[in-house]
């Protein structure tokens, strides 16, 4: 499909976006805090110091969230033999994760770069779900044909390294 620049009524657009850095020396940073209700937090810090032609840069930012499953479902079939099913279900979900990034900017000269910059990920997460499921042959509730209880417990330990090295020249 032709783009917004060539045609005003096109589905899409381009985006130019150009970004600059700060040249000024010196230090730098920002820390923000965040909470919510049920165990979620939010903590980030970045700090950069650059100096005429070196900037080196870091951030740290935690997360984690913690969600209450709360749950029923009732189905009721009719026709033929009619039954009754009731599926009750609870559990939490626990995550957090750690993200590390970092790096380091060279400026050659006014137009040229080099530049180095790393992260590190760490996510760990935990479930519990608990799952109690009954079916009644009697809609009334009183006789129950056939049931079962079931505990599911998980979790997860991921850890993600990245590393680039980039080259920025800007042409005339």
């Amino acid at each position: 499909t032709p783009s917004a620049k060539e045609y005003s009524d096109g589905p899409q657009g381009i985006i130019n976006i150009i970004t600059n850095h700060s040249t000024q020396k010196g230090l730098g940073g920002a820390v923000d805090l965040s909470y919510g209700t049920g165990e979620k937090y939010n903590a980030m810090l970045s700090l950069n110091y650059r100096s005429d032609k070196v900037n080196v840069w870091g951030s740290y930012a935690f997360f984690q969230n913690k969600s209450l499953l709360e749950g029923l479902i009732e189905k009721t079939d009719i026709k033929d033999n009619p039954s009754l099913s009731r599926q009750m279900v609870d559990g939490y979900y626990l995550g957090n994760s750690h993200d590390i990034k970092y790096g380091v900017d060279y400026d050659i000269s006014s137009s040229t770069s080099l530049s180095y910059s790393g992260a590190t990920r760490i996510i760990w997460r935990e479930s519990d779900m608990n799952i109690q499921s009954d079916t009644y042959t009697d809609l009334s509730e009183s006789r129950t044909t056939s049931g079962y209880k079931s505990n599911a417990l998980s979790s997860s330990h991921m850890t993600f390294v990245t590393n680039a090295l980039h080259f920025h020249h800007a042409f005339d």
